[in-house]
């Protein structure tokens, strides 16, 4: 595993720990320090990486939400820090 590889590991176990699965690409990419194209291209998606973080370092995810609280989330998290102007659907994805 090369170090941006990681980085982006080491950052989503500390998001998960601290918030669950609920955070965003865009914080995992700030809090690894680098760019979300690099975060989307390292593990693909964030199902994907929850899925890799369940099987090679045991993470226990307990996301019991419906897939309608968990939009209405983002896009308050979005647009809480886009305003209603900036904010786009890719951010709230």
């Amino acid at each position: 595993m090369d170090t941006t590889d990681h980085q982006v590991l080491h950052a989503a176990l500390a998001l998960v720990e601290q918030a669950g699965t609920d955070f965003t690409m865009e914080q995992l990419a700030a809090r690894a320090n680098v760019p979300r194209a690099t975060v989307y291209r390292r593990v693909g998606s964030k199902a994907a990486l929850l899925q890799r973080l369940m099987q090679e370092h045991g993470v226990v995810l307990d996301d019991r939400r419906d897939i309608r609280t968990r939009i209405l989330h983002a896009a308050r998290q979005v647009f809480g820090h886009y305003g209603p102007v900036h904010a786009s659907i890719e951010q709230i994805a």
